[in-house]
């Protein structure tokens, strides 16, 4: 299984007594995160998000976000973050060129992506800590992790648009995972292999020096995602 979401089960299961977030009063161990998200899931499914679908998240750096970002993961949806500046229109025009079902949102946002929401026929939630926690308390997480392949989408990452409308780069789980391990090699110093880096892929439209995405596995990189509107 290369399920992304499965680095945080095995955490949980190696350690789920550690603190796995920090923020503000709030702490979380790896137990509690790994059953929220899989609350989260269960949600998800309740409101008809089945594997493959996108799920938008707009939040700040709050618990929340992970809670987000790994339950959608683990029911095999596709996470698609945005920040939470972006303004309706904006919020509406992701939503329709990644083909959203559902948009999680912080209450900062709501306003914002609710309009955007009614706009596109979007489900939305609103991640605060009374309403959305009240729902994953009523409902039985979910035991399993989406089985999902290495070349199944796991994100979408959509560009500013300060030079054009933004555009959606897609990365699948196996381009997370070995991102992760690349990361750890550069922490622990470990050797690196001697091979070369693959090809970077450059989406058509954007700029001729910025948004170049570099390749994670041999069989490429982020594949580019071409706006709904080109």
């Amino acid at each position: 299984m290369t399920n992304i979401a499965t680095l945080l089960t095995g955490s949980a299961s190696a350690h789920g007594d550690r603190i796995a977030i920090r923020h503000e009063a709030t702490a979380l161990t790896y137990a509690q995160l790994d059953e929220l998200t899989a609350r989260t899931a269960a949600l998800l499914q309740e409101r008809g998000v089945r594997p493959g679908d996108r799920v938008a998240v707009i939040a700040p750096n709050v618990p929340h976000f992970p809670i987000a970002y790994y339950g959608i993961l683990r029911a095999g949806a596709v996470v698609v973050p945005m920040n939470p500046l972006l303004k309706a229109p904006e919020i509406a025009f992701i939503l329709r060129d990644a083909g959203a079902r559902t948009v999680l949102t912080s209450p900062m946002s709501a306003a914002e992506t609710a309009e955007a929401a009614a706009a596109t026929e979007t489900d939305c939630l609103v991640l605060d800590p009374d309403g959305f926690d009240a729902l994953l308390d009523r409902i039985e997480p979910v035991d399993a992790v989406f089985d999902a392949q290495d070349t199944d989408l796991a994100v979408i990452l959509y560009t500013s648009g300060t030079t054009g409308t933004p555009k959606g780069a897609e990365l699948t789980h196996r381009n997370l995972l070995s991102t992760r391990v690349r990361s750890r090699r550069s922490c622990t110093g470990t050797r690196r292999s001697a091979r070369p880096p693959s090809s970077a892929y450059r989406t058509r439209g954007w700029g001729r020096r910025s948004q170049r995405w570099w390749s994670s596995s041999p069989k490429g990189g982020p594949r580019p995602r071409r706006s709904a509107t080109t």
